[in-house]
């Protein structure tokens, strides 16, 4: 692990950050709902028209958790770029621990 100091992080980096912290949200959120749908609550999921309840709500709940959650973040993330930035300029950026690896693009 390594101590950097964060001065500045790109539109697309920050809305991918922000869109893998949705998906891993929505996943553990999906997982309850399936749990719930597997032993018998109730579980109502609506997709368009369509509404799905019991285990078949569950399954879908667990599928559809993770791309709702990880849309929602993603537009906030869009929301609070400048926000973020100007937030970093104040405090003349973040220390952040993170494991580095070099990338060949």
């Amino acid at each position: 692990m390594t101590k950097i100091a964060l001065h500045r992080l790109s539109f697309g980096s920050y809305v991918k950050l922000f869109f893998l912290s949705g998906i891993g949200l929505g996943a553990v959120f999906g997982i309850l709902i399936l749990i719930i749908g597997l032993v018998g609550g109730q579980v109502d999921v609506h997709i368009g028209n369509n509404n799905f309840s019991g285990i078949e709500g569950g399954v879908l709940g667990f599928i559809a958790s993770p791309i709702a959650f990880g849309c929602v973040f993603a537009w906030f993330s869009v929301l609070m770029y400048l926000p973020f930035k100007l937030i970093l300029k104040i405090f003349k950026g973040i220390k952040l621990t993170i494991l580095l690896e070099d990338t060949y693009e």
